[in-house]
Protein backbone atom coordinates (compact mmCIF):
# COMPACT_ATOMS: atom_id res chain seq x y z
CA UNK A 1 0.00 0.00 0.00
CA UNK A 2 3.07 2.63 0.92
CA UNK A 3 4.76 1.76 -2.37
CA UNK A 4 1.77 2.47 -4.22
CA UNK A 5 1.30 5.65 -2.75
CA UNK A 6 4.63 6.23 -3.38
CA UNK A 7 4.21 5.85 -7.18
CA UNK A 8 1.18 7.99 -6.70
CA UNK A 9 3.24 11.02 -5.21
CA UNK A 10 6.09 10.57 -8.17
CA UNK A 11 3.45 10.48 -10.83
CA UNK A 12 1.39 13.92 -9.52
CA UNK A 13 5.39 15.27 -8.93
CA UNK A 14 6.25 14.57 -12.44
CA UNK A 15 2.65 15.91 -13.47
CA UNK A 16 3.34 19.04 -11.98
CA UNK A 17 7.00 19.47 -12.91
CA UNK A 18 5.74 18.92 -16.45
CA UNK A 19 2.82 21.55 -15.89
CA UNK A 20 5.31 24.13 -14.44
CA UNK A 21 7.65 23.53 -17.51
CA UNK A 22 4.50 24.61 -20.16
CA UNK A 23 3.30 27.18 -17.57
CA UNK A 24 6.98 28.77 -18.02
CA UNK A 25 7.04 27.91 -21.73
CA UNK A 26 3.67 29.30 -22.31
CA UNK A 27 4.95 32.65 -20.51
CA UNK A 28 7.70 32.69 -22.48
CA UNK A 29 5.71 32.42 -25.77
CA UNK A 30 3.45 35.07 -24.19
CA UNK A 31 5.98 37.39 -23.82
CA UNK A 32 7.44 37.03 -27.09
CA UNK A 33 4.13 37.49 -29.22
CA UNK A 34 3.53 40.62 -26.98
CA UNK A 35 7.26 41.64 -27.95
CA UNK A 36 6.57 40.80 -31.26
CA UNK A 37 3.07 42.77 -31.80
CA UNK A 38 4.36 45.65 -30.00
CA UNK A 39 7.13 46.29 -32.30
CA UNK A 40 4.92 45.79 -35.24
CA UNK A 41 2.57 48.04 -33.65
CA UNK A 42 5.59 50.83 -33.53
CA UNK A 43 6.65 49.58 -37.07
CA UNK A 44 3.21 50.49 -38.33
CA UNK A 45 3.00 53.95 -36.55
CA UNK A 46 7.12 54.77 -37.34
CA UNK A 47 5.96 54.65 -41.50
CA UNK A 48 3.00 56.43 -41.20
CA UNK A 49 4.93 59.23 -39.45
CA UNK A 50 7.39 59.28 -42.27
CA UNK A 51 4.45 59.61 -44.99
CA UNK A 52 2.87 61.89 -43.49
CA UNK A 53 6.63 63.66 -42.65
CA UNK A 54 6.86 62.93 -46.79
CA UNK A 55 3.35 64.94 -47.12
CA UNK A 56 4.60 67.75 -44.67
CA UNK A 57 7.97 68.26 -46.80
CA UNK A 58 6.47 68.32 -49.97
CA UNK A 59 3.75 71.22 -48.63
CA UNK A 60 6.22 72.75 -46.93
CA UNK A 61 8.39 73.32 -50.57
CA UNK A 62 4.77 73.70 -52.28
CA UNK A 63 3.98 76.68 -50.12
CA UNK A 64 8.05 78.42 -50.32
CA UNK A 65 9.71 76.95 -53.49
CA UNK A 66 11.82 80.57 -53.42
CA UNK A 67 13.06 81.85 -57.04
CA UNK A 68 16.45 81.16 -56.41
CA UNK A 69 17.40 77.95 -54.47
CA UNK A 70 20.05 78.36 -52.12
CA UNK A 71 22.07 76.63 -49.02
CA UNK A 72 19.85 78.15 -46.14
CA UNK A 73 17.28 77.21 -44.25
CA UNK A 74 15.65 73.78 -44.72
CA UNK A 75 16.96 73.81 -48.71
CA UNK A 76 20.19 71.92 -48.97
CA UNK A 77 20.32 71.50 -44.94
CA UNK A 78 22.89 69.17 -43.74
CA UNK A 79 21.16 67.92 -40.41
CA UNK A 80 17.21 66.80 -40.65
CA UNK A 81 14.82 69.48 -38.95
CA UNK A 82 12.17 68.17 -36.73
CA UNK A 83 8.96 68.11 -38.19
CA UNK A 84 5.81 67.66 -36.03
CA UNK A 85 3.35 64.83 -36.76
CA UNK A 86 0.75 64.81 -33.96
CA UNK A 87 2.19 64.10 -31.01
CA UNK A 88 5.15 63.03 -32.90
CA UNK A 89 8.48 64.47 -34.89
CA UNK A 90 9.56 63.33 -38.06
CA UNK A 91 13.16 63.85 -39.29
CA UNK A 92 13.31 65.62 -42.21
CA UNK A 93 16.17 66.50 -44.61
CA UNK A 94 15.85 68.11 -48.39
CA UNK A 95 18.51 67.94 -51.07
CA UNK A 96 18.66 69.84 -54.08
CA UNK A 97 19.46 67.06 -56.91
CA UNK A 98 20.22 69.63 -59.32
CA UNK A 99 23.08 70.85 -57.19
CA UNK A 100 24.39 66.82 -57.96
CA UNK A 101 26.00 65.27 -61.09
CA UNK A 102 23.64 64.29 -63.73
CA UNK A 103 24.56 60.94 -64.88
CA UNK A 104 21.92 60.47 -67.12
CA UNK A 105 23.39 62.60 -69.44
CA UNK A 106 26.88 61.28 -69.87
CA UNK A 107 24.88 59.48 -72.94
CA UNK A 108 22.63 61.74 -75.44
CA UNK A 109 18.97 60.50 -76.90
CA UNK A 110 20.42 57.86 -78.94
CA UNK A 111 22.70 56.34 -76.42
CA UNK A 112 26.15 58.25 -77.57
CA UNK A 113 28.91 59.33 -74.75
CA UNK A 114 28.42 63.01 -74.66
CA UNK A 115 32.42 63.25 -74.48
CA UNK A 116 32.41 67.57 -72.51
CA UNK A 117 30.15 65.38 -70.25
CA UNK A 118 32.29 62.43 -69.76
CA UNK A 119 35.23 65.15 -68.97
CA UNK A 120 33.40 66.76 -66.62
CA UNK A 121 32.58 63.71 -64.56
CA UNK A 122 36.38 62.58 -64.15
CA UNK A 123 36.68 66.26 -63.23
CA UNK A 124 34.31 65.60 -60.44
CA UNK A 125 35.79 62.23 -59.31
CA UNK A 126 39.07 63.99 -59.61
CA UNK A 127 37.36 67.28 -56.79
CA UNK A 128 36.00 64.77 -54.45
CA UNK A 129 39.97 63.18 -53.74
CA UNK A 130 39.01 60.64 -53.34
CA UNK A 131 42.30 57.98 -52.00
CA UNK A 132 42.66 54.33 -54.19
CA UNK A 133 40.13 55.18 -57.12
CA UNK A 134 41.11 55.07 -60.90
CA UNK A 135 39.46 57.81 -62.57
CA UNK A 136 39.77 56.72 -65.81
CA UNK A 137 38.31 53.04 -64.94
CA UNK A 138 35.23 54.08 -63.08
CA UNK A 139 34.43 56.87 -65.75
CA UNK A 140 34.38 54.64 -68.80
CA UNK A 141 32.80 51.48 -66.32
CA UNK A 142 29.75 53.81 -65.96
CA UNK A 143 29.43 55.07 -69.45
CA UNK A 144 30.08 51.62 -71.09
CA UNK A 145 26.56 50.79 -68.50
CA UNK A 146 24.43 53.51 -69.84
CA UNK A 147 25.84 53.62 -73.47
CA UNK A 148 23.66 51.62 -76.42
CA UNK A 149 27.24 50.49 -78.43
CA UNK A 150 27.70 47.38 -75.64
CA UNK A 151 28.61 44.20 -77.77
CA UNK A 152 25.66 41.83 -77.98
CA UNK A 153 24.50 43.69 -74.62
CA UNK A 154 27.47 42.15 -72.50
CA UNK A 155 29.65 44.54 -70.77
CA UNK A 156 32.99 44.70 -71.78
CA UNK A 157 34.39 45.02 -68.57
CA UNK A 158 32.66 42.14 -67.47
CA UNK A 159 31.80 39.03 -70.18
CA UNK A 160 29.30 37.15 -67.95
CA UNK A 161 27.13 40.46 -67.26
CA UNK A 162 24.72 41.33 -69.02
CA UNK A 163 24.16 45.31 -68.88
CA UNK A 164 20.96 47.72 -69.34
CA UNK A 165 22.54 49.90 -72.23
CA UNK A 166 20.57 52.63 -70.57
CA UNK A 167 20.10 55.31 -68.18
CA UNK A 168 20.20 54.28 -64.45
CA UNK A 169 17.09 54.36 -62.63
CA UNK A 170 18.40 54.44 -59.05
CA UNK A 171 21.73 55.45 -57.45
CA UNK A 172 21.84 51.55 -55.92
CA UNK A 173 23.01 49.95 -59.97
CA UNK A 174 26.39 51.45 -59.56
CA UNK A 175 27.62 48.95 -56.73
CA UNK A 176 26.97 46.37 -59.37
CA UNK A 177 29.24 48.01 -61.84
CA UNK A 178 33.03 46.73 -61.94
CA UNK A 179 35.14 49.10 -60.55
CA UNK A 180 32.33 50.39 -57.99
CA UNK A 181 31.49 46.99 -56.68
CA UNK A 182 35.35 46.74 -55.31
CA UNK A 183 34.95 49.68 -53.36
CA UNK A 184 34.95 50.24 -50.00
CA UNK A 185 31.58 50.77 -49.02
CA UNK A 186 32.31 54.09 -47.57
CA UNK A 187 33.74 55.20 -50.69
CA UNK A 188 30.80 54.63 -52.97
CA UNK A 189 28.83 56.17 -50.14
CA UNK A 190 30.66 59.31 -50.94
CA UNK A 191 30.49 59.09 -54.96
CA UNK A 192 27.00 58.29 -54.89
CA UNK A 193 26.16 61.76 -52.55
CA UNK A 194 27.46 63.58 -55.36
CA UNK A 195 25.16 62.18 -58.51
CA UNK A 196 21.87 62.41 -59.48
CA UNK A 197 19.79 59.56 -61.95
CA UNK A 198 18.52 62.70 -64.26
CA UNK A 199 19.13 63.33 -67.64
CA UNK A 200 19.14 67.22 -68.33
CA UNK A 201 22.67 68.64 -68.17
CA UNK A 202 21.50 71.64 -65.99
CA UNK A 203 23.36 72.15 -62.57
CA UNK A 204 22.01 74.66 -59.86
CA UNK A 205 25.17 76.46 -59.19
CA UNK A 206 23.82 77.88 -55.96
CA UNK A 207 23.70 74.02 -54.14
CA UNK A 208 26.30 72.78 -55.94
CA UNK A 209 29.43 71.03 -54.15
CA UNK A 210 32.68 72.26 -55.10
CA UNK A 211 33.53 69.01 -56.67
CA UNK A 212 30.35 69.42 -58.53
CA UNK A 213 31.82 73.47 -59.13
CA UNK A 214 34.79 72.02 -60.60
CA UNK A 215 32.84 69.33 -63.13
CA UNK A 216 30.81 72.46 -64.39
CA UNK A 217 33.98 74.03 -65.75
CA UNK A 218 37.41 72.91 -66.43
CA UNK A 219 38.86 76.32 -66.50
CA UNK A 220 38.08 76.36 -62.28
CA UNK A 221 40.88 75.34 -60.36
CA UNK A 222 40.22 73.91 -56.70
CA UNK A 223 40.75 77.11 -54.99
CA UNK A 224 38.60 78.83 -57.26
CA UNK A 225 35.78 76.52 -57.06
CA UNK A 226 36.27 76.41 -52.81
CA UNK A 227 36.00 80.41 -53.36
CA UNK A 228 33.04 80.54 -55.06
CA UNK A 229 31.65 78.24 -52.99
CA UNK A 230 32.13 80.00 -50.25
CA UNK A 231 31.05 83.12 -52.10
CA UNK A 232 27.97 81.46 -53.10
CA UNK A 233 26.73 80.32 -49.78
CA UNK A 234 26.83 83.67 -48.21
CA UNK A 235 25.17 85.30 -51.60
CA UNK A 236 23.20 83.32 -53.92
CA UNK A 237 23.53 84.02 -57.93
CA UNK A 238 20.51 85.94 -58.44
CA UNK A 239 21.18 85.99 -62.13
CA UNK A 240 23.57 83.95 -64.81
CA UNK A 241 26.06 87.32 -65.23
CA UNK A 242 26.08 87.41 -61.72
CA UNK A 243 28.53 84.23 -62.01
CA UNK A 244 29.75 84.92 -65.67
CA UNK A 245 33.03 86.04 -63.86
CA UNK A 246 34.16 83.27 -62.44
CA UNK A 247 32.51 80.46 -64.95
CA UNK A 248 32.42 81.89 -68.50
CA UNK A 249 29.62 80.85 -70.64
CA UNK A 250 31.43 79.17 -73.16
CA UNK A 251 34.09 77.64 -70.43
CA UNK A 252 30.35 75.17 -68.75
CA UNK A 253 30.28 71.58 -69.65
CA UNK A 254 26.36 72.23 -68.69
CA UNK A 255 23.44 75.08 -68.27
CA UNK A 256 23.57 76.80 -65.09
CA UNK A 257 20.44 77.15 -63.28
CA UNK A 258 19.19 79.34 -60.37
CA UNK A 259 16.81 76.89 -59.35
CA UNK A 260 15.35 73.31 -58.99
CA UNK A 261 12.88 71.07 -61.05
CA UNK A 262 14.00 68.24 -58.65
CA UNK A 263 14.57 67.43 -54.70
CA UNK A 264 15.30 64.58 -52.32
CA UNK A 265 13.65 64.28 -49.06
CA UNK A 266 15.07 61.94 -46.52
CA UNK A 267 13.10 60.48 -43.42
CA UNK A 268 13.06 58.81 -40.36
CA UNK A 269 10.85 58.26 -37.41
CA UNK A 270 11.36 56.63 -33.97
CA UNK A 271 8.45 54.85 -32.19
CA UNK A 272 9.06 52.90 -29.24
CA UNK A 273 12.89 52.24 -30.14
CA UNK A 274 12.11 51.29 -33.61
CA UNK A 275 12.83 53.18 -36.36
CA UNK A 276 11.55 53.73 -39.90
CA UNK A 277 13.24 55.21 -42.73
CA UNK A 278 12.90 56.38 -46.18
CA UNK A 279 13.36 58.72 -48.75
CA UNK A 280 11.56 60.20 -51.97
CA UNK A 281 12.18 62.26 -54.71
CA UNK A 282 10.10 65.05 -55.92
CA UNK A 283 9.64 66.45 -59.53
CA UNK A 284 8.24 69.90 -60.27
CA UNK A 285 4.96 68.94 -63.44
CA UNK A 286 4.25 70.56 -66.19
CA UNK A 287 1.73 73.48 -63.88
CA UNK A 288 5.10 73.70 -62.31
CA UNK A 289 3.92 71.89 -58.60
CA UNK A 290 6.02 69.34 -57.06
CA UNK A 291 5.36 65.88 -56.60
CA UNK A 292 6.36 62.35 -55.64
CA UNK A 293 8.12 60.72 -58.34
CA UNK A 294 9.83 58.24 -56.68
CA UNK A 295 9.61 56.43 -53.29
CA UNK A 296 11.81 54.25 -51.44
CA UNK A 297 11.54 52.61 -47.54
CA UNK A 298 13.87 50.99 -45.35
Amino acid sequence: MGSNRGAALLIVLAVVALLSVAVVQFQREARVERTYAANTLAALEAQGLVRSGAAAGVALIRAEDPDVLGRDGYWNSEVGHLIPVGDNTVSLKIEDQYGKFPIGALIDKNGVPVLKMVDAYKRLLEGMELEDIDVDELTWALVDWIDDDSTDDQYEFNENFVVPDSPIEHLDELGRITGYDGLAPETLEVILSYLDTRVDAEVNVNTASVPMLMALSPTLTITEAEDLYEQLGESPADTEASIAGSIPISARAMKVVLNSNRLRLILSADVRDVRREAECIIEKDKEGVYRIADWTQN
